[in-house]
């Protein structure tokens, strides 16, 4: 992750309820060595009688004291304009096609699309950060029931500014992450593949090998934590309680509740548990050894909490290594359900990473994976597999979710 260098930029134009006039002086303002903003000023002496022209010291004085911002030289847009024969359109501006082209046009890499509308005997200002190259629009943010006084106007505008500001300047997660809808909750982009699931040398339940084709699919990179379980649903069953440690000794049908609560939170996702093919794709992260990092346990411990690190109990996620995928804690910490049914090896098993399910009994024992804090190292490897009782309550056994789009 890079924080970003170049020299940023935005422009703030607003779209308002009243008639603005040409002639505002516009000014530029930067963040250390990394952002200038510019502003366009504008008349504003029909949204109060209290004042005119809102946009300049006040607003300027602001941004200064965030200390986010320095002011720097006035009339740049403006020139950049009118040496080419152009101005902005007075009214009707607010979209981030137009904010993108004049954005190219003054060679800034962002702008700052600003809308102003009225909301009875108040404003609402929408704000919308747009990269020029694209007029995409990347951040957005809103000051919602804003008075018509200068002292509440333009603090409020400020803050919001800085704000996005702020957000830009922060480190950007590769694509293959994205967030998910709860505070905390992370998605890796698991690229489809072929793989040989299994080993030769494990324990009879993990053969006979074969090789499986999986489809493209989304993994959280860490396990569902007690802050996500408590977001949800009302009541902690752990044993370890933390926020930030895995929530264990769930129960398959808790785990459902969760589910089902994940998709109504989240409309445009599918949640669900990962297959016991997408678990051990994902663990593997490419490799065909015992172990992500090679055939050896040597170095296990800095991946892994298990039996001869863990001091016999969980551990916040996300603390040991990841693999070479993003994702922490696939081994050790606590074992985590597939949604497939268990069978004692993999023959008949499919060739696709679709579950299996064994259907002439429903609540009969599912696979759990990984390992935990009580498991030597070689029930850490990826492709060592347990069978769990689904109502069974374990404190070495929790969960991570998958998904895909919504179809």
């Amino acid at each position: 992750m890079q924080r970003l260098t170049t020299i940023l930029a935005v422009l703030i134009l607003l779209l308002t309820t009243i008639t603005t006039h040409a002639g505002e002086s516009d000014w530029l303002i930067a963040a250390g060595d990394s952002l200038e903003v510019g502003v366009l000023s504008v008349d504003a002496s029909e949204l109060a009688d209290r004042y005119n022209d809102p946009f300049t010291s006040m607003l300027r004085a602001n941004l200064k004291l965030s200390g986010v911002i320095v002011p720097l030289p006035e009339g740049v847009i403006e020139r950049a304009l009118s040496n080419r024969g152009l101005s902005l359109p007075r009214r009707g501006f607010g979209n981030p096609q137009i904010g993108g082209e004049v954005g190219r046009l003054v060679g800034v890499e962002y702008i700052l699309v600003t809308r102003v509308s009225q909301t009875a005997a108040n404003y609402d200002l929408n704000l919308m950060l747009v990269k020029t190259a694209t007029d995409e629009v990347i951040e957005s943010a809103k000051v919602s029931n804003i008075s018509p006084l200068a002292i509440d106007f333009e603090p409020a505008l400020a803050e919001v500014v800085v704000q996005l500001v702020n957000k830009i300047s922060e480190p950007v997660l590769p694509e293959m992450f994205v967030e998910g809808p709860l505070p905390g909750m992370m998605f890796a982009r698991i690229e489809g593949g072929i793989f040989t699931m299994g080993s030769e040398r494990g324990d009879k339940e993990e053969r006979p090998l074969r090789k499986v084709n999986v489809e493209p699919f989304e993994l959280m990179t860490t396990e569902v934590t007690q802050r996500m379980w408590m977001e949800l649903l009302d009541e902690n069953p752990s044993k370890f309680e933390g926020d930030d440690r895995p929530v264990e000794k769930v129960t398959l049908r808790e785990i459902k509740r969760f589910i089902v609560a994940m998709n109504l939170k989240d409309p445009d996702h599918f949640y669900r548990l990962p297959t016991e093919a997408e678990w051990e794709y994902a663990a593997r992260c490419g490799k065909a050894t015992q172990f992500p990092f090679g055939d050896d346990s040597v170095g296990l411990d800095f991946f892994c909490w298990f039996k001869e690190n863990s001091d016999k109990e969980t551990h916040q996620v996300g603390t040991r290594e990841p693999n070479d995928w993003g994702l922490y804690d696939m081994l050790g910490n606590v074992f985590e359900y597939c949604v497939d049914s268990w069978y004692k090896n993999y023959e008949d098993a499919p060739l696709t990473s679709a579950a299996r399910f064994d259907r002439s009994n429903r609540d009969g024992y599912r696979v759990i994976r990984g390992g935990s804090y009580t498991s030597s190292a070689w029930k850490c490897r990826p492709a060592a597999r347990l069978k769990h009782h689904p109502e069974r309550r374990e404190e070495y056994v929790g969960f991570r979710l998958a998904r895909g789009p919504k179809e």
